[in-house]
């Protein structure tokens, strides 16, 4: 493999080139992978990174370096050495007799956590290159021109660029040209009276060596005749552009050639798996109307025939670009055959052209599953006309009587010459045929589709820039399509829009149109585009930004409304750090609406970095108005029918470790179409009543609390269960007051299993918390007591015998299971992968952990964020698929009086808020740390990738998901700034995809459990029994494959069927 960066043959280039070779060391040929331009001068490569896919769920990611060697001024560099720092977790090794670096993921981590480790192979100082060499190297001269066409072999070392000199009768240099481009073989050059006897041709290698041959000049063009080159069209009557026949193609066939089109056309392709399926007439070389093949799986072939109106008698290049199988013809002669290609890699073919019309056929064939839409594309070259593609005036077609034909006009809707608010108008004489609808073009691009007569559109927004207006007629019932007259329309688009400034995020489109009205108090503004604007303003700390989308497609190009809109196309509201950033979990925080997928966010996780949305929908019914809002760390989506009443639907928390680099940033107005290819659409919208308000928010609405009667603790009452993860028979239940329960049937029948435990004067056992060791459903740890200072002393009892008999192994954690904490999560856990360890944590005295299977305990002294006494431990768990991650929640005492939980049994009156920690030995990996108005009270971690990926919390605001960079969003459809107690997570066996419950602790709605899967909005849970009185426990009956969903609330256990 060779990869190069390199400068084109005009030193003073804007730009340069990178190229990306390989040989199959098999058969010894070498290809071509791809050639990016640069739109800067590149001079070469500041170092080498790579990445492995993760090919299958759990799979290893592997790969092998060898012969690794880098050139910098010319000079070759052996890389025999790598290094890694400890930190990174070393993966390297040495295979094949030192030969050969060898990467692998995940393997144990060797080295200690300082310092480095290099590993070393053996290889020669020098690389080896192959030759390089011409074959079947042909000069021609046509009138002043000359042409030269060779070839290179695959196994020889491919072209990087190439050098010619026309020699005349006495070997000197009469014309030369150089250029670096990899896939050309072809060139024609103009020449003067001197007439080249010779031309020397130079090949320049990918490692900049060069061979040179020359090659005796030759009158004429090999197998051409003048009956060809003067082939006459004659058709009657003409009309501009190119005959179109579409066939759809069996999807299960392949495409290395293309089937017989004439025996397809006598088959109908709309109700069979391959036929005909249209005709009709276009401008030049595009796709015909898609609705056949949106999607990736679609086959299809199209032919294109008509008259070649060629101006100049002389060499031509035809270059032509398919995704697919693709030949050309001209004048019934194979002039180019791509044969298949999964991608469109450049192929150059030339021919001897008299003056005058020519027959041309151009045949194109898209395989399924290669490229979604297909692609083809040609470009041709003559005579004083440089590579160009085809153009409406290249092309003439046979024309009937009874073909539709179609006028358009374009005129500004104020009169004002220039404007980019027009009015369109097509009138259609249809021939007698039935039209179905007319599509509008402004350049490529589809304006708007109209069904009904008259065929108008009004006041439309176009894009700056110059353009060609058009339409196409398609009609008996999407079988035929013609193509209108073009009417070149410029249009002055760009506005300002003071106090805003305007970004253009990434690649910008082929245009951008805007209209603005505007009052003291607030702004309306239409948008025709496809490029990501943001219109904003700088922004520091807290702010409200509103609006209300007033149209935006509510679905993609199927819709006749709005024509081919993207479906990632968007227009809403966004806060950024940077403006001219593209939107990620990281940097932004944004509410939309997205065609055809409905209202969406900006990114919740990593792998979400290239849609740049939410993989979830948000539902419609909530509105059009929109407020975003930041209150310190705390971004909020709201939405609103009338813009009086408000709705949170989403919410995100950045941890306060990052409040200075989220402190400063701008908000505004995004809009999103990215450029589209032809046949694509312009992206169209509007919103109004948009305004920002920087300073102090106002609050959000207060949130609401829990029913008294659900947070009664009375004698009895269960509160939450734990099955047993190696016997799926066995669960344990806690209680207030009552001890522990146990079942052996699968939760069928319950009976005591208090054994030996030291009970209350009363005969109470207040228990806080139960574990379940994981591979041994006798093994049980329970925090017991309470911290009223009138109860018996906390302590921490294990049992190894299924609950007959308890022993008291630690008396330091002070946990209360008889004030309102006791509704919270569990605050004892086992670690999965080393059941010997264990965690745990209670009121005030912090986290304490034993490594011994609980025999002995020791407090972890971890960083000021959770010192003793500083914070109550809510809910901790260690990662099921995660060796020794372990996270832990905090609850404050402000956050039981705000939900209606009343006051907790130990204050901790320095605790300002609640937090999220993932806890190595004494330190804090990643977290939330305490913030005012959140109390977390359970978690739920199932995700391999642990700090680096998700996890899962209930808290006094809702239901939230964890991701990297320290964010926190609220889960989709479900209810914001609400108490929910509970959170569970399985992996189904059958999609492999993770499943999770939530529920709020009181609810209206008597089924309020939500069930979420990634991609996927939260759907309820029905029952015929009353979920929402006081939920405190959800489980997942793991022998069940979780198709059963055990709940605990006041009225005891519940269990779905």
């Amino acid at each position: 493999m060779c990869k190069r960066v390199w400068r084109p043959a005009d030193r003073n280039a804007p730009y340069s080139y990178e190229g990306w070779w390989i040989k199959d060391q098999q058969t010894g040929k070498w290809h071509l992978s791809a050639v990016m331009r640069i739109p800067a001068p590149v001079t070469g490569y500041t170092g080498w990174s790579t990445f492995v896919e993760e090919l299958a769920k759990d799979a290893d990611r592997t790969i092998d370096i060898r012969r690794f060697y880098c050139r910098l001024n010319r000079q070759w560099h052996s890389v025999d050495t790598i290094t890694m720092e400890n930190k990174y977790q070393a993966r390297f090794s040495v295979l094949e007799n030192d030969s050969v670096f060898h990467y692998e993921e995940p393997v144990k981590h060797q080295a200690g956590s300082a310092g480095s480790t290099s590993w070393s192979v053996k290889q020669p100082n020098q690389p080896t290159f192959g030759d390089t060499s011409i074959n079947e190297a042909d000069a021609y001269r046509l009138g002043k021109q000359i042409a030269v066409k060779w070839s290179i072999p695959d196994t020889a070392v491919p072209q990087l660029g190439y050098r010619i000199e026309l020699l005349g009768q006495n070997g000197k240099t009469i014309s030369q040209f150089t250029e670096m481009l990899p896939h050309q073989r072809i060139k024609t050059i103009s020449t003067s009276t001197n007439q080249p006897a010779r031309v020397r041709l130079t090949v320049i290698d990918i490692f900049d060596r060069e061979t040179t041959e020359e090659i005796t000049v030759v009158a004429g063009e090999p197998a051409a005749t003048a009956n060809r080159m003067n082939k006459q069209a004659n058709a009657t009557t003409s009309r501009p552009g190119l005959a179109y026949e579409l066939f759809k193609l069996d999807e299960d066939s392949g495409l290395d050639t293309i089937p017989d089109l004439t025996r397809l056309k006598t088959v109908d392709g709309w109700n069979t798996n391959e036929g005909f399926v249209r005709s009709g007439i276009l401008p030049t070389v595009v796709l015909p109307p898609r609705e056949m093949w949106d999607k990736k799986r679609s086959q299809y072939a199209v032919r294109y025939t008509g008259t070649l109106q060629v101006p100049t008698t002389g060499f031509y290049i035809f270059e032509l670009a398919t995704a697919g199988n693709s030949q050309l013809r001209i004048d019934g002669e194979l002039v180019g055959n791509n044969g298949f290609m999964p991608n469109p890699s450049k192929r150059q073919y030339f021919k001897g052209l008299q003056a005058g019309p020519h027959h041309f056929e151009l045949v194109y064939g898209k395989r399924a599953w290669i490229n979604k839409t297909g692609r083809c594309e040609i470009q041709w070259e003559g005579p004083n006309m440089p590579l160009r593609p085809f153009a409406p005036m290249d092309f003439t077609t046979a024309s009937g009587t009874q073909i539709p034909t179609l006028k358009t006009t374009c005129v500004p809707s104020n009169g004002n010459n220039h404007s980019n608010v027009v009015d369109l108008t097509v009138e259609v004489d249809s021939g007698g045929k039935t039209v179905s609808r007319i599509d509008v073009f402004c350049g490529d691009l589809i304006l708007g589709q109209l069904t009904q007569p008259p065929y108008q559109l009004k006041n439309t927004v176009l894009p700056d820039g110059n353009f060609d207006i058009r339409a196409r007629v398609v009609y008996e019932q999407g079988r035929r399509t013609v193509d209108s007259n073009w009417i070149p329309y410029q249009s002055q688009g760009q506005v300002a829009i003071e106090p805003w400034q305007q970004t253009i995020i990434g690649v910008q489109g082929a245009g951008l149109g805007i209209v603005k009205q505007e009052t003291a108090e607030e702004l309306k503004l239409q948008i025709t585009g496809d490029s990501h604007w943001f219109l904003n303003q700088p922004v520091e700390g807290d702010f409200t930004l509103t609006g209300r989308l007033l149209d935006f497609p509510t679905r993609t190009w199927r819709d006749p409304a709005y024509g081919h809109v993207q479906s990632r196309s968007w227009l809403g509201l966004m806060f950024t750090l940077k403006p001219g950033v593209e939107p990620c979990f990281y940097n932004s925080y944004g509410f939309y609406r997205l065609a055809g997928e409905g209202w969406r966010g900006t990114p919740c996780h990593g792998d979400l970095a290239g849609s740049r949305r939410t993989d979830y929908q948000y539902p419609d019914e909530t509105g059009n108005w929109i407020q975003l809002k930041r209150q310190d760390m705390l971004f909020s989506t709201s939405r609103s029918v009338d813009g009086i009443d408000w709705q949170v639907v989403r919410q995100c928390l950045i941890s306060p470790r990052s409040r200075h680099a989220w402190q400063k940033g701008v908000a505004g107005i995004t809009f999103r179409q990215q450029p589209s290819a032809l046949g694509g659409a312009w992206a169209q919208g509007s919103m109004d009543h948009v305004t920002l308000s920087k300073g102090e928010s106002a609050p959000s609405r207060n949130r609401n609390s829990v029913n008294p009667q659900d947070a009664a603790l009375f004698n009895g009452r269960v509160i939450a269960f734990v099955q047993a993860p190696s016997n799926h028979n066995i669960w344990y239940a806690r209680t207030y007051g009552s001890g522990i329960l146990k079942s052996r049937d699968g939760g069928n029948s319950w009976a005591n299993a208090n054994g030996n435990l030291p009970p209350k004067k009363d005969g109470s056992l207040y228990v806080r918390s139960l574990a379940v060791h994981p591979d041994n459903e006798n093994i049980v740890a329970m925090g017991l007591g309470s911290c009223d200072d009138n109860e018996s002393k906390c302590g921490l009892y294990m049992t190894h015998d299924g609950g007959k008999t308890w022993r008291l192994v630690c008396d330091q954690i002070d946990f209360d299971g008889k004030g309102p904490s006791v509704l919270l999560g569990e605050v004892i856990s086992f670690n999965r992968f080393q059941p010997e360890m264990i965690a745990a944590g209670g009121e005030s005295n912090g986290l304490f952990q034993s490594t011994d299977g609980g025999k002995g305990w020791q407090p972890v002294a971890v960083e000021e964020t959770l010192k003793i006494k500083s914070q109550r431990i809510s809910a901790l768990q260690y990662n099921r698929l995660l060796d020794g991650h372990l996270t832990v929640a905090t609850f404050p005492d402000t956050e039981f009086e705000s939900i209606g939980l009343g006051t907790p049994t130990r204050k901790l009156p320095e605790q300002s808020g609640g937090g999220l920690y993932s806890v190595g030995e004494k330190t804090i990996r990643w977290g939330i740390e305490p913030y005012p108005t959140f109390g977390f009270s359970n978690v739920q971690l199932n995700h391999a990738r642990g700090s680096n990926g998700l996890g899962f919390f209930a808290s006094t605001r809702g239901a939230f998901k964890w991701h990297r960079a320290g964010l926190i969003h609220s889960w989709p459809n479900v209810a914001q700034n609400t108490f929910y107690s509970q959170v569970a997570a399985y992996v189904d066996p059958t999609t492999k995809k993770e499943v999770l419950v939530a529920a709020p602790f009181s609810s209206n709605d008597q089924n309020p459990i939500s069930i979420y899967s990634k991609g996927k909005l939260a759907t309820t849970a029905s029952s015929p029994e009353p979920l929402n009185e006081g939920i405190s426990g959800i489980s997942f009956d793991l022998s069940s494959s979780g198709q059963t969903l055990f709940v605990c609330n006041r009225h005891g256990i519940l269990r779905s069927t």
